[in-house]
């Protein structure tokens, strides 16, 4: 694999993991009225899920529910630590970016599937 497709997996992996925490920054207030606190913590939480999203990408072809466990303890994690709102706010503003990107991925996958007439398994390998 070269370095360029490389970088561009890692790219893309600090992406999601942005805009998975950028919907909790969006969707819950924050605790504190310090902005330099939430931007540290808001670059923490995301550079954290692009990371895990790169490890586990390394480590399996498919992350399954392992990954999908690991990606929301780190967001709830912030949305616990940064964000206000109940329990049940920040469990479903962790969960709803995990969601949302699942239903992209599998919807993505299907397409190319079948307009390259290959099977799902072998675009994932």
């Amino acid at each position: 694999m070269s370095i360029i497709w490389i970088a561009f997996e890692v790219i893309i992996n600090f992406y999601e993991g942005f805009m998975e925490t950028y919907y909790i920054y969006k969707f819950l207030p924050p605790k504190t009225e310090s902005t330099k606190k939430n931007i540290i913590a808001f670059a923490l939480c995301f550079c954290t899920l692009g990371l895990l999203i790169t490890v586990m990408n390394y480590l399996t072809i498919f992350e399954g529910i392992f990954g999908i466990v690991c990606y929301l303890m780190a967001l709830f994690l912030y949305a616990l630590v940064n964000r206000k709102g109940s329990i049940i706010k920040k469990l479903f503003a962790a969960t709803v970016p995990l969601v949302m990107i699942s239903l992209i991925s599998i919807i993505t996958l299907n397409f190319v599937s079948s307009v390259n007439s290959m099977s799902i398994k072998e675009i994932v390998t």
